[in-house]
């Protein structure tokens, strides 16, 4: 009975891992967003139309790019903020 619960949690965390579950791109593409309209700056409604269209048309061109290496070791960006 043990091992049927323990099996539908591990079922359940391993759908949360599928890749139709994941928000890593959409935290990406808020984040491209972002830099082409913040939020401390108003614009008005044809400008933020205009720069949304534009970070969706930059978002989508970078998305196919291949992970960057390094003597063929994948490389990552990591980032601390200085808050922490």
């Amino acid at each position: 009975m043990l091992e049927k619960m323990i099996n539908k949690r591990v079922l359940k965390d391993v759908e949360k891992l599928s890749p139709h579950h994941q928000t890593s791109a959409l935290e990406s593409y808020n984040s491209v967003i972002l830099r082409f309209a913040p939020k401390n700056v108003v614009f008005p409604f044809i400008g933020m139309l205009c720069r949304l269209y534009l970070s969706a048309i930059h978002f989508n061109d970078k998305a196919d790019r291949p992970q960057a290496t390094s003597a063929s070791v994948p490389v990552f960006k990591v980032h601390f903020p200085k808050f922490k």
